[in-house]
């Protein structure tokens, strides 16, 4: 049972990744596995074709340390190692680092908006509870978003 648990944590890691990234469930993309030990490599090497399957790769290669030179690669770390996959194939990554500039632009004004209104203690005192409590929960989620797009613009950067 452990062992299944493995792969199929490597399976969940590597769909979520395309999930972040806004790649389409069906599109097919290399991976590439970084086993821990030899343990988990024997793990992942007897489940390789159930992995490549069920977590829509191309192939998966097993290495002994991260993914570099060409493509962009992107990379979770898992129970028995760490499960990467390359996005630089499968995304025009100028064209995603500018819409992602262009949503942090328009995150940032609301946000500023937020925080004005936050700010305003005729607001704070004034507006019923629930409203400013809504208004403090749509401002953190404002700032969680912004977060994951500047760590999406990173990662994207980085390739």
């Amino acid at each position: 049972e452990g062992r299944m648990d493995i792969v199929i944590e490597a399976i969940r890691a590597a769909r979520n990744l395309r999930a972040e990234i806004g790649l389409p469930p069906g599109q097919r993309l290399p991976g590439a596995i970084v086993p821990k030990n030899v343990g988990a490599a024997t793990i992942f090497a007897d489940n390789q074709v159930s992995v490549i399957g069920l977590a829509r790769l191309t192939d998966l290669t097993f290495m002994d340390s991260a993914p570099g030179g060409g493509g962009a690669w992107s990379g979770s770390p898992i129970a028995g190692g760490e499960i990467f996959i390359e996005i630089g194939q499968a995304l025009d990554i100028p064209k995603e680092l500018e819409r992602i500039n262009k949503e942090l632009e328009s995150l940032s004004k609301d946000i500023l908006a937020s925080d004005t209104k936050l700010a305003n203690s005729q607001f704070t005192d004034r507006a019923p509870a629930t409203i400013v409590q809504k208004e403090r929960d749509y401002n953190a989620a404002m700032h969680e978003k912004q977060d994951k797009l500047i760590d999406r613009k990173n990662m994207l950067s980085r390739g």
